[in-house]
């Protein structure tokens, strides 16, 4: 199977979720390129789990760096050296002994991989949302070289089962960077939001703050009880994610099989638990006229720029100077607590399969930092390959 995406920036992992330890391997970076220790520290804190409301798993996901990196005896950063980059993380409290290999859960890849490869698995295998670990680490790693070029990342989660709020303005404004790194230092809070807008005091320009007294603040409450009432029934529930790219340059992708949406697609599908991935009004551009759905093009600071934003700042592949706005589907949390039907591969019947193992009742808190890494990939890349490598580290 293939563990690798990217053209100019090349991303794999490698490892299972309950082997000895996880890692992956990024390509492409020029030598000389710093690496943000701590801030790639606040993506995985954001993705670890052990808190309340998820799985009870204990992992520090403390980095290792082994290769391709070189540390500054002066000022202790870590440069790149121009090769490879490879780093690893321990997988400290691996429970290999939960999973019954002979009894594929349902919902899970178990079956499929099975069919294909045997079933030789250490629990969820490089199926599981173990591996994101590693998109997180790459993440992090992107973060800061892209917000010193003005190309902000952050998300929201919209849907808890059916608990909604709004996502972000896609009609007449974009996110600001101001609200993007707000809420990338929030996780269940992130979804107190009714809509980010009606949420800064100002109307929305970058140096607004949260008001204490949004519209609507017990939302994320309510998402969050949402899920802890399906846990206690032994269940999980689905969820929605909403994904804003500001800052990216007009003309930017390589259409058709490189453009944003399918670059950008390819690696989000790639996350367990995606199920569907749209742009801009998505699904809804089906029941509307093409005058209800075309973005009209005015002027601002004397350049073609769209008024609206139906198309989710994409038109062609190509960026077209407005935010890229990406919601992404994710299905409720395959492992529950719940009996279930299977087969009994080494008897060929059907049982009943009670699961042991430690899960999430729902997977948005967990998913959103690894969906935002996996924004911060695709971007990057495709800026690199417009710009070239060594766009990310001149000034």
């Amino acid at each position: 199977m293939s563990s690798y995406y990217g053209q100019a920036l090349r991303f794999s992992f490698q490892g299972e979720s309950h082997g000895v330890q996880i890692g992956g391997q990024l390509e492409g970076l020029p030598s000389g390129t710093p690496i943000d220790e701590q801030a790639i520290a606040c993506e995985l804190a954001r993705r670890r789990p052990g808190k309340a409301d998820m799985s009870p798993r204990k992992e520090r996901d403390e980095v290792v760096f082994w290769a391709g990196v070189r540390r500054d005896e002066t000022s202790g950063t870590l440069y790149t050296c121009g090769g490879p980059v490879a780093f690893t993380l321990k997988n400290e409290d691996a429970h290999p002994g939960d999973y019954d290999l002979a009894r594929p859960r349902p919902g899970h890849a178990d079956l499929a991989a099975w069919y294909r490869d045997g079933g030789f698995l250490s629990g969820g295998g490089r199926f599981s949302g173990r591996l994101t670990a590693p998109l997180v680490v790459v993440g992090g790693l992107l973060r800061p070289l892209l917000l010193a070029k003005g190309v902000h990342v952050g998300g929201l989660i919209q849907r808890v089962g059916s608990v909604c709020g709004g996502g972000f303005e896609t009609e007449l404004r974009d996110p600001s960077p101001r609200l993007l790194a707000r809420l990338r230092a929030l996780v269940w809070p992130a979804m107190t939001l009714k809509t980010p807008h009606d949420a800064l005091t100002d109307g929305g320009s970058d140096d607004a703050t949260v008001r204490e007294d949004a519209p609507d603040t017990g939302l994320g409450d309510r998402m969050q009880a949402e899920a802890m009432r399906a846990a206690g029934m032994g269940d999980s529930v689905g969820s929605q994610i909403e994904l804003a790219v500001v800052g990216l340059p007009p003309g930017c992708g390589e259409p058709p099989y490189l453009g944003v949406e399918p670059h950008l697609g390819q690696i989000l599908f790639s996350i367990p638990g995606v199920k569907a991935v749209s742009f801009g009004w998505g699904e809804a551009f089906a029941t509307h006229c093409g005058s209800e759905t075309n973005d009209a093009i005015g002027l601002k600071d004397g350049l073609p720029y769209p008024i609206t934003n139906h198309a989710g700042g994409i038109n062609g592949g190509l960026t077209n100077g407005r935010a890229v706005i990406v919601k992404v589907s994710l299905r409720p949390t395959p492992s529950i607590a719940k009996p279930q039907q299977t087969v009994d591969l080494s008897q060929m019947k059907a049982v009943d399969l009670h699961l042991k193992g430690r899960h999430d009742p729902c997977l948005a808190p967990r998913a959103l930092p690894a969906l935002e890494s996996a924004a911060l990939l695709a971007v990057a890349d495709l800026l690199v390959l417009r710009c070239g490598p060594s766009w990310l580290v001149t000034k």
